[in-house]
């Protein structure tokens, strides 16, 4: 089934603007469209929804038909992410910081047998 969904954009401080894009369920299309037999990689990159997409996969099932995730990441860098980093808070670009959502989100997908590479 498809959807529609929203999501704020501006340009400049304090403007916002409602964009509306169609969506699928994702689970639902890939579970549809591919087999087990076939070999799946999948580029990621859906600002904040990979949660949510993720989650549905691994509830539906239709994780087990992906091979190979390309994912971007995003989440909030926390202390935990910055003590594994190795260095002080604030001295690295927060997109070399990895969050603690990120980080358990992979070793999430690495335990269910999926190839995972970040992308930034």
């Amino acid at each position: 089934s498809s959807s529609s969904s929203s999501s704020s954009s501006g340009s400049g401080e304090g403007a916002s603007e409602v964009l509306r894009v169609p969506s699928i369920d994702f689970a639902d299309w890939l579970s549809r469209t591919v087999n087990a037999s076939d070999f799946v990689v999948i580029k990621m990159d859906i600002e904040n929804a990979e949660f949510r997409v993720i989650d549905k996969l691994f509830a539906t099932g239709a994780i087990e038909l992906i091979d190979e995730l390309y994912i971007e990441c995003h989440g909030e860098v926390d202390s935990i992410g910055w003590e594994l980093s190795g260095h002080p808070p604030g001295s690295l670009p927060l997109a070399w910081v990895r969050s603690t959502a990120c980080l358990k989100l992979e070793r999430r997908l690495r335990r269910a047998g999926i190839y995972l590479h970040e992308w930034d």
